[in-house]
């Protein structure tokens, strides 16, 4: 690690700047925005934004380590992919979430007994307000899935980041400090507008349904135009 310098201090500071706006591209919130809708809740909501801040630091830290050891950005071509891999997750988010916010009823069957008679009830939860409480159940949804999607963010954005890093810090030290502290503005950030997201949402009431289907048109719309602008820039793949 190199001597602390106001200059060193100051780029290391930038790093967690950066790290909060780059959490705010649009890309990253329509697709946060899209897992965030089903939940009303601020806590689990922010859970959600903490778990895909954790699944983009790991990514850029895992490439920033490669680039350290090795001196070498993420190549372009490489690059491109992962902006792709944006694209078409975000397409599917977006088709998730019309899916659920047009889904009208969900159907469940219970099994019941009364005097030795084992029968089975049906019934509807209107509005897609069935729910399934659980610890674990709540986890593996609130936590999976955003990881997955801030790994695929964070890949994306590996590429200039890299080159970025590269070009201004010499000291490996330094750099991975970079990394580190980047992440940690992401997660940060994240975590932060996801809290806020879930505030209109639940003043929404029955009419969240509607707004989940706006959003999901507007992150398929926003994959289409970034897999039309990756196509465009970069040509045929």
């Amino acid at each position: 690690m190199p001597p602390v310098t106001p200059t060193l201090l100051a780029t290391l500071g930038l790093g967690f700047s950066l790290g909060l706006l780059h959490a705010l591209d649009a890309d990253h919130l329509i697709a946060v925005s899209t897992l965030v809708s089903g939940r009303a809740s601020v806590r689990r909501s922010g859970a959600v934004g903490l778990a895909w801040g954790l699944g983009h630091a790991t990514s850029l830290t895992t490439v920033g380590v490669g680039v350290i050891v090795f001196q070498r950005a993420v190549p372009a071509a490489l690059g491109t992919w992962f902006e792709l891999g944006v694209a078409v997750m975000l397409v599917v988010l977006g088709g998730q979430a019309i899916r659920r916010g047009l889904a009208r009823a969900v159907v469940h069957e219970h099994v019941h007994a009364h005097g030795g008679d084992v029968h089975v009830h049906r019934h509807a939860h209107l509005g897609g307000r069935a729910r399934h409480d659980g610890a674990l159940h709540a986890i593996a949804h609130a936590g999976r899935r955003p990881f997955v999607v801030g790994l695929v963010h964070g890949l994306a954005g590996s590429a200039a980041l890299t080159l970025t890093v590269l070009g201004t810090l010499s000291s490996p030290g330094a750099a991975l400090a970079y990394f580190a502290l980047f992440g940690l503005g992401s997660i940060a950030g994240m975590a932060s507008v996801s809290a806020l997201v879930a505030v209109p949402l639940a003043a929404l009431g029955g009419l969240r349904r509607w707004l989940e289907v706006a959003i999901g048109g507007g992150s398929v719309a926003l994959g289409c135009l970034t897999a039309a602008r990756v196509f465009l820039v970069h040509g045929p793949i």
